[in-house]
């Protein structure tokens, strides 16, 4: 495509528009070989804000001639072009924060990574929620093999009991059944008189199986005692106890007495190391938008590091909160009084037998042998003393006395002893901390997931907040996470630069390491902070093949003023001397001076309003 212009009356002159990403040189080169053989008012080139390639005016034109030259004054189109510095990013962005707070172990993934639905991002430090699951569990391992045994403890003192019972029954039943084996003899004998020794004999015998029944039951209570893996359960409860008042007496001594001397002075030492990288980047010379937009990285990244610097340096001068100290003092609390429990059931343990039980057992046998004493002299009496008339009288007492023994044998078998309402007390305080242990166990599980930052879809890593180290806040972002789909470049606003933006503006985009012509695109939203400010504007790029990976610079011109057929010069020929502004031009042979008012500049020409008019020379040094 060709533009003709003329002037003055002289030939017209064909001038092609150059391509786009020439340098200045190029472009006022070829200018300069388009009108060879013409006067230099038959030269039109136009050129764009900031080096940003577009048809130039032909008062730019003289710029193909080195050294002084005369220029006319032509009519053309000039843009005011914004540059901005962004970044590719993705079109639609979620901001991921973690649900747990301490610090960064691990940081899985990188800038412009892809990551799955479920993905694991990032870890926090979970060492302390990993041993506290591990002493939860020892204790409620501890606890569970403890009520184990108190249990089989409970059934054999109850086993025994039943024996007892029974054995009390039995022997009543027998006594009632001598007695009245001793009646029906006395009431035989007082018509026949038979001899009832055979009957005093079989109360012998009974006698004696219960004697050796109670004896039996005695051995069996006099040998029992803790299992030897009770025992153990229960030295590794009186452990574990110790092992944690020691460390939440360490937590306490932590809390109340104040922060760490090193810790601080090296708090402080990297305040002041962040405050020099600040005050280095902000000394860095910036020559050109390149090295600008790079110091302006550093001193975000240096004022980042001061701010997170101070941030632990605050919190390490921060007096302990009164919650965690009265925390730290109930849990302490409970330790010890753990520690004391289990101490006691220890020692009970090893302490042997019941004794209750034990005099019992002796009672019983007591019992048994002065009922075999009794009925092995009832049976001596028959064989060596003749009946009295008083006989039958004393039998029918017996059976009286022995039914009513019988009768509360039965009553005491329905009723549990003191001992067994003891012991299921003991199982259900057991049970009841384990419980309680066991809800403790789901939430650390729950805390642990906790300090897993998981992908909640798929989709590509934008930003990276955080590394190894740092501190979590469930209050800040982490990681930023893009969903599928193209990107689109994102360029921070200053509050002069946003009022001069609008969406549909017009825009190029020059990649950061990329050789290629610049690309095109228009500005499709301008994105505000909380308060309503416009902070960044977002650019839809014709990428015309692949995109680019997220987190590539970009530098981005905005046109957001065209102007079509105004007055230009080269911006050379301009003159500044305080608030004026003048042009030398030729008249008549002579140069003589003028004063201007200028409207829009690029970066190769000016816009003049009035001082010039159509066809003019102007004088370029």
């Amino acid at each position: 495509m060709a533009l003709l212009i003329s002037s003055a009356c002289a030939p017209l002159s064909a001038v092609s528009f150059p391509k786009l990403g020439q340098s200045d040189d190029e472009l006022l080169a070829q200018a300069s070989a388009a009108t060879d053989g013409a006067s230099p008012a038959n030269a039109l080139v136009v050129r764009t804000a900031n080096n940003r390639t577009a048809p130039q005016s032909a008062a730019a034109s003289g710029a193909a001639t080195r050294g002084p030259r005369s220029v006319p004054v032509q009519r053309g189109s000039i843009d005011d072009v914004l540059d901005l510095f962004g970044q590719v990013v993705g079109r639609d962005e979620m901001a991921l924060k973690p649900a747990a707070t301490g610090r960064v172990a691990t940081v899985s993934v990188k800038q412009g990574e892809t990551v799955a639905q479920g993905q694991v991002l990032l870890e926090a430090d979970s060492a302390y929620i990993t041993s506290q699951i591990d002493e939860v569990q020892a204790r409620i391992d501890t606890s569970s093999a403890h009520l184990t045994e108190i249990r089989a403890q409970a059934d054999r003192r109850a086993q025994t009991d039943e024996s007892r019972k029974q054995d009390a029954i039995a022997q009543a039943q027998a006594s009632l059944t001598r007695a009245k084996a001793d009646l029906q003899q006395a009431q035989s004998d007082a018509t026949a008189a038979p001899p009832g020794q055979q009957a005093a004999e079989a109360a012998v015998a009974m006698a004696q199986s219960v004697l050796d029944r109670v004896q039996e039951a005695q051995s069996q209570v006099a040998s029992s005692g803790p299992e030897p893996a009770a025992v153990r359960a229960a030295q590794g409860d009186v452990l574990t106890s110790r092992a944690k008042v020691v460390t939440l007496q360490a937590e306490y001594d932590r809390l109340t007495s104040g922060p760490d001397p090193d810790a601080l002075k090296a708090a402080e030492r990297e305040v002041q190391k962040a405050q020099y990288g600040l005050d280095a980047a902000n000394a860095t010379p910036a020559t050109d938008a390149k090295s600008t937009a790079t110091r302006d990285r550093a001193i975000l990244d240096a004022r980042a590091a001061l701010d997170d610097s101070q941030a632990r340096l605050a919190k390490l001068r921060q007096p302990p909160k009164d919650s965690d100290v009265q925390l730290a003092t109930y849990n302490l609390d409970g330790a010890k009084q753990a520690l004391e429990t289990a101490q006691a059931r220890l020692t009970a343990m090893q302490q042997g037998p019941d004794q209750t039980m034990l005099d019992r057992a002796n009672k019983a046998v007591d019992d048994a042998t002065t009922a075999l004493h009794a009925a092995q002299a009832r049976l001596d009496d028959i064989k060596t003393a003749p009946r009295k008339s008083s006989d039958l009288r004393a039998a029918q007492d017996r059976v009286a006395t022995a039914q009513a023994t019988l009768d509360r044998a039965r009553a005491d078998a329905g009723f549990a002893d003191d001992n067994s309402a003891v012991a299921a007390s003991d199982q259900d305080a057991i049970q009841k901390s384990i419980d309680q242990d066991r809800v403790r166990l789901d939430r650390l599980h729950k805390d642990l997931q906790a300090t897993q930052l998981r992908a909640p879809a798929a989709g590509a890593v934008t930003r990276v907040y955080v590394r190894t180290g740092d501190s979590l806040d469930p209050a800040r972002v982490a990681i930023a996470l893009a969903a599928p789909g193209e990107p689109v470049v994102r360029m921070p606003l200053t509050d002069q630069d946003a009022p001069r933006l609008s969406v549909g503006q017009k825009a190029t985009v020059e990649l950061d390491g990329s050789s290629g012509s610049p690309l095109t695109g228009s500005v499709i939203e301008l994105r505000k902070a909380a308060n309503g400010t416009v902070q960044a504007a977002v650019v839809e790029v014709q990428w015309g093949g692949a995109p680019p990976r997220l987190g590539v610079n970009a530098s981005v011109g905005v046109v957001v003023q065209r102007k079509d057929g105004v007055l230009l010069i080269p911006k050379k020929a301009l003159h500044t001397a305080g608030q004026r502004r003048y042009v030398e031009y030729l008249a008549g042979g002579a140069r003589k001076t003028t004063d201007v008012t200028v409207g829009l500049t690029s970066a190769t020409d000016v816009e003049i309003t009035s001082g010039l008019s159509d066809g003019q020379l102007v004088w370029v040094p």
